[in-house]
């Protein structure tokens, strides 16, 4: 029955051919869309040889069919072209939400697609087929169990990933509490290092000869008196600020202040590249050149601070900041 439906069909439409495809031109301008129109005529005249054992005209048939198939095709056409110009229209945002969140958002997948590989296998494809929409009934009958083991191997395995997830976040925390209590105790010892005295400049007597006047002429140069009620460390970093030019950790202070305190990140980024120009080697330039990424990733310079991670990379090959720089670089070339 198929030989026969498909050698009817091979001959009426090697018969009708020509005509059919002047008739579809009249209804359709593209030549590509009559060549696709006629070749598809051919699929449906095979199919519908059922239909055709009692038709008076063949003729007229294979050209209704055609009919047909141009019909859908101009529909498929313009739903397609009606798709395609209102994505065109609609903006696509680099970001649907500010860079921060979705940053933060990247950081909480990666720690739950950490969490997911913990699991054992069976949860870790109950998690994932649940996560993807199945519901338990679903999952039931792909798996052959009943659902009620279903939903307690789903409860059990949701609640050893979220177990797991609290582990990840206080060991963060915990290496974040120790991050700062170093950076405190580090900062009591400069702190606390005893200040040079500021040099008092002794008096000067010097005999001067002038030709009118003999006399002894006694020059007197004294200290500039220190500021009234200041303590002594604040009298002597404005001191320092004036006569002297700013040390490394003035410069990183200043930086500091601007990215966490003032949350002014474009007043950081110039002040971690003057502390960076002033001490690239410094021990403290490796944290500069990870805040300066993420202080031009804030403001959306998102090519700047791809060089700049690559570049702190190629400076720094072992840094500490390498896996978060790393997640940036691909962040940002994903976009």
């Amino acid at each position: 029955m198929r030989d026969d439906a498909t050698t009817w069909a091979a001959q009426a439409w090697a018969r009708h051919q020509r005509d059919l495809r002047v008739f579809v031109g009249r209804l359709v301008h593209n030549r590509v869309d009559v060549d696709d129109i006629v070749a598809s005529t051919y699929e449906v005249l095979v199919r519908a040889r059922g239909k055709a054992k009692d038709v008076a005209d063949e003729r007229l048939f294979v050209l209704g069919v055609g009919a047909n198939v141009a019909r859908h095709h101009a529909r498929r056409r313009q739903r397609t072209q009606r798709l395609e110009e209102a994505v065109a229209a609609e903006p696509v945002p680099l970001f649907d939400v500010s860079p921060e969140v979705h940053f933060e958002r990247q950081q909480i997948e990666a720690d739950l697609a950490w969490a997911i590989g913990q699991l054992n296998p069976e949860q870790r494809a109950l998690i994932l087929q649940l996560n993807d929409g199945a519901s338990a009934a679903e999952v039931s009958r792909l798996l052959g169990q009943p659902e009620a083991t279903v939903r307690s191997r789903a409860f059990h395995a949701r609640k050893r990933l979220k177990s797991l997830l609290e582990q990840r976040w206080l060991i963060l925390a915990a290496l974040a509490l120790l991050m700062t209590a170093g950076y405190a105790a580090y900062r009591y010892f400069v702190d606390s290092k005893p200040k040079p005295a500021a040099p008092v400049l002794p008096r000067i007597h010097t005999d001067t000869f002038v030709p009118d006047v003999e006399k002894e002429v006694a020059i007197e140069v004294t200290p500039a008196p220190a500021p009234a009620k200041l303590p002594a460390k604040v009298a002597f970093r404005a001191v320092a600020r004036v006569d002297s030019p700013p040390t490394a950790l003035m410069l990183f202070e200043e930086a500091n202040r601007a990215h966490f305190t003032a949350h002014d990140y474009a007043q950081a980024v110039a002040a971690w590249a003057r502390f960076l120009e002033a001490y690239p080697d410094a021990p403290l330039a490796d944290d500069a050149r990870y805040n300066r990424v993420v202080a031009l990733f804030k403001l959306g310079r998102l090519a700047e601070a791809e060089a700049a991670a690559r570049e702190a990379l190629r400076q720094t090959p072992a840094t500490a900041h390498r896996v978060e720089l790393e997640k940036l670089i691909a962040l940002i070339a994903g976009q």
